[in-house]
């Protein structure tokens, strides 16, 4: 099995923006500056995109390493999109250089952009029409009281604190797989702890599994909390099937999550 992709912590910044003509579709609203942003904490960065139709009605998304002309990333917009129009793009995996971002409709480029990573550690020489827009968790939040003076819940913090938890598992956490032939395992790690989860191959419609520690012994195996076994677990399917079982479905039980083909 493959190991996660490295890691660059390097700023981005959006160049250009390109809209393509397309015969076929003559009305088609333009992508703008207003469409993309930037997001950047020191543990994670994004880009987000929002696309200026609905998305069901674009086709892929193709993104170009500039520097060597050779393709970094390739999805279908169905397969990425949150909601109905945003795209957020895990940044992290993309090593410092140019590159293009091209978005299909009907088979052909609709629009697209140039974005520069730069190395951990260079500030971005940037103009004000390419200035991105950078969200920090460092500012204090506004407390709301009532009539009475007394704290009411500030649902800007409530919603913040819920994203960060969403970003936790896929910024923080880190997933390594290993494997030894017809077995193996999982490296799982977070804010400095670790946990091994023991994986092997199956048979008929199962691809394989991974062991888990049940409810009494989780505390014990793997040095996280009861509290966050349903998290954890949780992330840990999703992961796996995203980078070692792309076309798998799979089940949970007390025991193991089981990888199997699509029926």
């Amino acid at each position: 099995m493959e190991t996660s992709p490295q890691t660059y912590f390097g700023k981005i910044v959006v160049r250009n923006i390109v809209n393509f003509d397309i015969a076929e579709i003559p009305n088609k609203s333009l992508f703008t500056d207003s469409y993309c942003k930037v997001v950047f904490y020191p543990d994670c960065q994004q880009l987000i995109l929002w696309m200026p139709e609905p998305g069901h009605l674009f086709d892929a998304m193709i993104i170009t390493d500039e520097t060597n002309n050779t393709l970094a990333y390739e999805r279908n917009i169905a397969d990425i999109l949150s909601g109905s129009v945003q795209i957020v793009l895990d940044t992290l995996p993309f090593a410092p250089g140019t590159y293009q971002i091209r978005v299909t409709r009907s088979g052909q480029p609709c629009f697209g952009l140039f974005f520069q990573k730069y190395p951990e550690g260079v500030e971005p020489q940037i103009t004000k029409n390419h200035f991105p827009e950078v969200e920090s968790r460092d500012k204090e939040p506004i407390v709301y009281r009532d009539g009475m003076g007394n704290i009411l819940p500030n649902e800007d913090l409530l919603f913040r604190e819920q994203i960060f938890e969403k970003i936790r598992d896929k910024f923080i956490s880190k997933i390594r797989y290993f494997s030894t032939g017809r077995d193996g395992y999982i490296i799982y790690s977070e804010d400095g702890n670790t946990a091994r989860f023991e994986m092997e191959m199956g048979g008929g419609d199962c691809i394989f599994f991974i062991y888990l520690p049940d409810i009494i012994h989780w505390e014990n195996n793997t040095g996280f909390s009861l509290a966050d076994r349903d998290r954890i677990i949780d992330h840990i399917a999703r992961m796996t099937q995203r980078d070692q079982a792309g076309g798998a479905e799979y089940k949970i039980n007390e025991r193991g999550i089981i990888y199997y083909r699509k029926k």
